[in-house]
């Protein structure tokens, strides 16, 4: 099985969620790179909405954050993966967190082997 992995922006904050259960590499990589795909939040929960009206409610286990470092500033300056530190934030408080609730955009998008090693997508 694989698994969907995409990274979202909100402000100074990158969020990464995965979706696991796919058969195939390819079926893994036309979720993550779905046209259509949205992340948001609905009161305390994290839900990826598919194009065809699917929902997918994001628990702790399969979303990641990570924030901006101190004296970093996304907005004016080109950043890097170093740039940023992990926060330990259940997803129920995303909604309290200012810069985090405000809507996410799509950055990146991934495939994950069982063992959650990245994998080559198909061309």
């Amino acid at each position: 099985m694989f698994t969907s992995r995409t990274t979202w922006q909100a402000e100074d904050y990158e969020v990464t969620v995965t979706v696991p259960g796919f058969g195939s590499v390819d079926a893994a990589a036309k979720f993550g790179n779905a046209m259509g795909l949205r992340l948001r939040l609905v009161g305390d929960q994290l839900v990826l909405s598919e194009p065809d009206g699917r929902h997918h409610v994001i628990d702790d286990a399969h979303a990641s954050l990570r924030r901006l470092k101190d004296g970093r500033d996304g907005a004016t300056i080109f950043v890097r993966a170093e740039d940023f530190e992990p926060v330990s934030l259940p997803v129920a408080k995303y909604c309290d967190t200012p810069n985090l609730n405000r809507g996410f955009g799509s950055l990146a998008y991934g495939v994950l082997d069982a063992d959650g090693a990245p994998v080559s997508l198909p061309s």
